[in-house]
C-alpha cells in the first residue's frame, strides 16, 4: 500500500534538516507538534494540499495522480501551493519556512505537479 501525501508531507516536516543549528530544529518540531498562533493555520494550508491529492484519485474514478491532470493539478492546486509558499515570507512562529517550502515543493514533486 502507499503511503499518503499526507503522512508524508508530516515525516518531512517532522523531520526537516534545519540549517541554523539544534535550538531552531527544536523550536521547528515544536511547532510542528503541537502549533499554536500562525503557525496552525501554515500547518493547515499545507496539510490540506496533502489531502486533497490522497482524494483526488478516488474523486475522479481512480485517476492516477494530481499531475495527470494539467488543469487541475498543474494549474489550480499548484497555483493554491505557490501562495501557501508566498506567505511562508510573512510570520511564520516558531516553524521553519525553509522547511515547510521544502515540504510542499517535495509534496508537489510526488503528486507530479510541476512547481515553477
Amino acid at each position: 500500500m502507499q503511503r499518503s501525501h499526507r503522512s508524508a508531507l508530516d515525516e518531512r516536516l517532522a523531520n526537516a534538516k534545519i540549517a541554523n543549528g539544534e535550538h531552531w530544529a527544536k523550536r521547528h518540531r515544536a511547532a510542528v507538534e503541537a502549533p499554536r498562533g500562525i503557525e496552525a493555520p501554515i500547518l493547515a494550508m499545507a496539510r490540506a494540499l496533502a489531502d486533497y491529492a490522497d482524494q483526488y484519485p478516488d474523486a475522479l474514478d481512480g485517476a492516477p495522480r494530481l499531475g495527470d491532470d494539467g488543469v487541475i493539478g498543474d494549474d489550480y492546486w499548484s497555483g493554491i501551493a505557490r501562495r501557501v509558499i508566498l506567505l511562508l515570507n510573512g510570520p511564520t512562529g516558531r516553524l521553519d519556512a525553509a522547511a515547510v517550502d521544502s515540504a510542499i515543493r517535495a509534496l508537489a514533486t510526488d503528486c507530479g505537479v510541476e512547481m515553477e
